[in-house]
């Protein structure tokens, strides 16, 4: 049951486009064999929502986890003069884009004198 569970989250559309999915079933199922039996039917009467919620929070760990690594990776990469990730590559521009569009827009009310 608990290896259908992760398997079907998995497939979940917020999950499925990630390179690492296999490792968040594998943390999930972990976690769900060492703490799975520690529910307390005295508090609830859905098994199904604490096992859920187990492997939420687990495949979201493994997300954050590969998130920093992501992040220190590109900080090194660019403290060595090489190319980042793609995305942050994307941060970036995106960025650039935002200052220069910022200051355009200042410009343009103050040569028109508007301040709206």
């Amino acid at each position: 049951m608990y290896i259908k569970l992760c398997e079907r989250y998995s497939m979940r559309s917020n999950w499925r486009g990630y390179t690492y999915v296999d490792e968040m079933r594998s943390h999930a199922l972990m976690q769900l064999s060492q703490i799975g039996l520690k529910f307390n039917e005295d508090k609830s009467q859905n098994p199904f929502a604490y096992y859920t919620a187990v492997v939420t929070n687990s495949f979201t760990r493994v997300l954050n986890l590969e998130k920093r690594n992501q992040n220190i990776r590109d900080d090194l990469l660019q403290e060595n003069g090489f190319n980042p990730s793609f995305s942050r590559q994307l941060d970036h521009e995106a960025a650039e884009k935002a200052k220069w569009d910022e200051k355009s827009e200042k410009d343009r009310k103050e040569a028109t004198g508007t301040n709206f």
